[in-house]
């Protein structure tokens, strides 16, 4: 399952992708070493190179946010670990279904994939890119 996050297509590849709030550049992110001749650079986190580009040389950008149906609710699935699925929900859903509170704003709970009926994903298209149909062998 691809996490959630952002995604850019650069020269035909997909690659994680952040804007800088500061100089409105995407960084983009791979843990990939051989794109070091492409451009990236070792960042200060381990195992990961970065290559800082303007959103006109992206093809698409998008958001890629994964969901489940948890004892018949939505909820949104923002990580994994082993077995299990940490997922949230806002304090309507959360009630419902037995979601704790996390802190003043937010309801997490870890629960096992098994308790997720189904899995599903949304992309949303960012930075100003419109919607369009996915592009073919990216992976």
């Amino acid at each position: 399952m691809k996490m959630t996050g952002n995604y850019a297509i650069y020269n035909n590849k997909e690659y994680e992708a952040n804007k800088d709030g500061e100089t409105f550049e995407i960084v983009l992110i791979t843990k990939d070493k051989h794109e070091k001749r492409n451009g990236f650079k070792k960042s200060k986190w381990a195992d990961h190179f970065l290559k800082r580009v303007t959103i006109h040389q992206l093809q698409y950008a998008y958001r890629h946010q994964n969901y489940g149906l948890y004892r018949g609710e939505r909820v949104v699935i923002f990580d994994k670990k082993g077995d299990c699925f940490w997922i949230a929900a806002d304090a309507e859903t959360a009630k419902k279904v037995g979601i704790p509170r996390s802190d003043k704003f937010s309801y997490e709970a870890l629960v096992n994939k098994s308790d997720i009926d189904e899995v599903f994903y949304e992309k949303k298209p960012i930075w100003g890119f419109e919607k369009k149909d996915e592009p073919l062998n990216l992976e």
